[in-house]
């Protein structure tokens, strides 16, 4: 069994309690740079119905130009389109309040709803937090 270290439990409790006063359930974005094999990683799960799970915190943003900022013009650019849960709207506590950022805790689990290129080097996964 993996050890979680100290600094990670401080941080999802403090998480949890951003939740309780500040909860987020929408729509969401991530753009990422990712790598050819997350993407056939992530078609896989898809394609065989599995769930995917983000084995870090999550930051996300309910601003769609936002997420837009973090795809580059490189091959394997990742969009995210996230129907969120349970999140955290820690606008109010970032230095960029308008990102509208949304965090999410980490070991999140979500059902691939579709998978699709949508560019030449860009592929749009929608997934709903479970």
């Amino acid at each position: 069994m993996k050890r979680i270290s100290p600094h990670v439990k401080m941080l999802t409790s403090a998480l949890n309690r951003i939740i309780d006063v500040a909860p987020y359930k929408g729509t969401a974005y991530r753009g990422i740079r990712g790598s050819a094999e997350q993407i056939e990683h992530l078609y896989g799960l898809y394609k065989s119905n599995s769930f995917y799970v983000e084995p870090a915190f999550m930051s996300t943003t309910k601003n769609k130009e936002s997420a837009q900022v973090f795809e580059k013009n490189t091959p394997n650019n990742i969009a995210f389109e996230i129907i969120i849960n349970k999140g955290a709207d820690i606008k109010a506590a970032t230095q960029a309040p308008s990102e509208e950022e949304v965090m999410l805790i980490a070991g999140s689990r979500f059902k691939i709803d579709s998978a699709m290129k949508i560019e030449n080097d860009k592929h749009l996964f929608k997934l709903i937090q479970i």
